[in-house]
């Protein structure tokens, strides 16, 4: 590969393996804690956190923007939000492991 082409593929080594890392994250630690502190108070913690400063991060996840205006009762909507978070983790952390092969 030429210089070029190699820089542009390090840099989506990089940008994949942040976003890979975030949603991981997410999928592991944050999304299993609604089971242990239950839905309500995951719910206030979402609305604090991923619909506070975290807004950037959802432009495209209208389920987390349904938890901000739902009450308090969402076990349905937190259980598709996390279904979807764990298919996009896995998009992201296969697109990973492509773009690092390529770049081998």
């Amino acid at each position: 590969m030429d210089t070029a082409v190699t820089s542009v593929a390090m840099a989506a080594l990089v940008a994949d393996g942040i976003q890979a890392g975030l949603s991981l994250d997410m999928v592991i630690v944050q999304l299993p804690a609604r089971r242990r502190i239950g839905v309500t108070a995951y719910a206030a913690y979402a609305r604090a956190a991923d619909l506070g400063n975290g807004i950037a991060f959802y432009a495209v996840a209208p389920a987390m923007f349904r938890i901000g205006r739902a009450g308090d009762d969402q076990a349905p909507l937190l259980v598709r939000f996390a279904r979807r978070s764990a298919a996009r983790t896995a998009a992201q952390t296969a697109t990973l492991i492509v773009v690092a092969i390529a770049v081998r």
